[in-house]
């Protein structure tokens, strides 16, 4: 685009041809304006990238808030989703559930919502569980959970590349108990029914899948529900201990593991043996630990 000519006196055909001083070339004043214009415009493009901040309210597709959690789902484009925009999303859930001892939120893209990557069945055996991995295509999906002061996002683009970052406190998701260090991989939530009629303030339950590299025992696993009453308002919490991350019989548990780099799946017969610690009670007095095979 060619800029207007620019005279700092008198403008017109009248107006005296002044010298040129020496060394300057002709034109020189109108590529000092182009110049100048070329930086102000480039100020302005950082000003408005630098200006972006975290959205003011959530953009819950649903939200369940009830006493003490605050949970819920947004559902955003593809093409918009990434590590940083799940942390500004997980700022502001920060700030509309600062009161609660939970906050789990979960992102999925429009192109894969309902989420197709969670089992909808227990107990289906691991031919059920391979021929649903099979179909599995990568997606990305993200996720913000904070118990009380601390709290994390995770993110896991289409291409398969996992980002973690601890938003307040420290990371909430890695847990010390006397009897050893868990990481909690994933929360689901399941309806109680009468819930309300029988009294209940919070009409759901909580199922709290996580890994240890320690052996599984009934004493660790009590120790770690034990600790997740104290911390969380569910009167119904059970719990589901691995030393990996391979769920492969639970309903609500994704198909894959999302937040970790891609791994290759256990074999039927590697399943089968396996272990799975199961705990489960309604109060902090009495759990029922046991471990099972497979699960």
């Amino acid at each position: 685009m060619r800029l207007p000519n620019v005279c700092l006196s008198k403008c017109g055909a009248d107006a005296p041809v002044r010298a040129r001083p020496p060394g300057r070339a002709a034109g020189s004043r109108e590529t000092v304006v182009r110049r100048i214009i070329t930086v102000l415009c480039a100020l302005l493009v950082w000003a408005s990238a630098t200006a972006q901040t975290a959205p003011r309210t959530v953009p819950w597709r649903a939200k369940i808030a009830e006493a003490g959690y605050l949970r819920g789902v947004v559902v955003l484009p593809a093409s918009r989703l990434s590590a940083g925009l799940v942390e500004d999303i997980g700022r502001t859930a920060l700030e509309e559930g600062r009161a609660c001892d939970l906050v789990h939120v979960e992102i999925y893209s429009e192109e894969d919502y309902p989420p197709s990557h969670y089992l909808m069945l227990s107990h289906a055996g691991y031919d059920w569980w391979w021929m649903n991995f099979q179909r599995a295509t990568p997606y990305p999906v993200g996720r913000i959970v904070a118990l009380g002061r601390n709290a994390v996002a995770e993110f896991r683009d289409g291409h398969g590349t996992v980002t973690r970052n601890v938003l307040a406190g420290s990371d909430p998701l890695d847990v010390e108990t006397p009897n050893g260090q868990f990481s909690l991989l994933h929360f689901t939530f399941r309806s109680i029914p009468l819930a309300r009629e029988k009294g209940w303030p919070v009409p759901e339950s909580l199922d709290v899948f996580a890994k240890t590299d320690r052996p599984l025992d009934p004493a660790s696993g009590k120790a770690l529900v034990g600790l997740l009453h104290g911390l969380l308002p569910f009167r119904e919490i059970t719990l589901l201990v691995r030393n990996d991350t391979c769920f492969l019989d639970v309903s609500g548990y994704p198909v894959e593991y999302p937040f970790q780099a891609k791994q290759a799946p256990p074999t039927k017969d590697e399943f089968v043996r396996s272990l799975t610690l199961l705990c489960g009670g309604l109060t902090t007095e009495s759990y029922n630990c046991h471990v099972v095979r497979g699960q």
